[in-house]
């Protein structure tokens, strides 16, 4: 099986869309699929948008934060409820191409624990672009084992990967950290960001400077930290 999932967060007029469209890409797979709707405490009817899809497509399932969580722990919730070999994280605004999970699905059947698909072309705001570059530049600092690998939000993983990654307390979620910690096979194929399919993005360029700011610290200084008390103890 393979489990899709997806956090949802005030997204009423894209979210219809995309479900739709991944029902289609996927019809002709062998594999059967689910897909997870991880509604983040939407406040524009969106939820009432997850409850129809549920009733009205066998595949779909979901799952309603009572508080605004984040992306992060949102998708966290999701993936620990899902019951495929195979994970899928992708986004609720159409920007992610959907023709892209028959390449996901090859990737990680060739040996691969983790693939992204990374955008070949740069996003047209700015800030995002330049946002997107200092995310990379960090993770090479974090796992030189990447290269020129880069990571993503729409992702493919093994459902052993997660198990293994997420089984430990952690103080801060983010997935990809917790994934690279241990090392995966990872793969990158590129793709081309569509356009939203409506209004624009719910992340603000402050929200993502803090986001860096926190992975830094605590997947690069408290991480070290930790290494060097633990040696201390021994």
């Amino acid at each position: 099986m393979v489990s899709i999932v997806i956090p949802v967060y005030q997204s009423k007029h894209t979210l219809r869309s995309v479900v739709e469209e991944v029902l289609a890409q996927t019809e002709s797979w062998i594999e059967d699929i689910e897909i997870i709707l991880v509604d983040d405490h939407s406040q524009d009817g969106t939820r009432d948008l997850v409850r129809a899809l549920v009733k009205q497509y066998a595949p779909v399932k979901a799952i309603y934060n009572e508080t605004t969580c984040g992306q992060q722990e949102t998708l966290l919730r999701g993936l620990n409820q899902a019951s495929g070999e195979w994970l899928v994280t992708m986004d609720d605004d159409g920007q992610h191409p959907v023709s892209m999970l028959d390449d996901l699905l090859n990737s990680v059947k060739q040996g691969y624990d983790l693939v992204y698909c990374v955008c070949s072309k740069p996003k047209e705001e700015t800030w995002r672009r330049s946002g997107a570059m200092m995310r990379d530049m960090l993770f090479r600092q974090l796992y030189p084992f990447l290269g020129d690998l880069r990571v993503s939000s729409y992702r493919i993983l093994t459902r052993s990967l997660h198990q293994c990654a997420t089984k430990i307390p952690r103080k801060f979620t983010y997935l990809s950290c917790l994934y690279l910690q241990h090392r995966p096979r990872v793969g990158n194929i590129p793709m081309d960001y569509q356009k939203r399919l409506h209004g624009k993005s719910n992340y603000p360029s402050f929200a993502l400077a803090l986001l860096l700011v926190k992975i830094a610290f605590w997947y690069g200084l408290a991480a070290k930290w930790n290494v060097i008390r633990k040696k201390k103890r021994l």
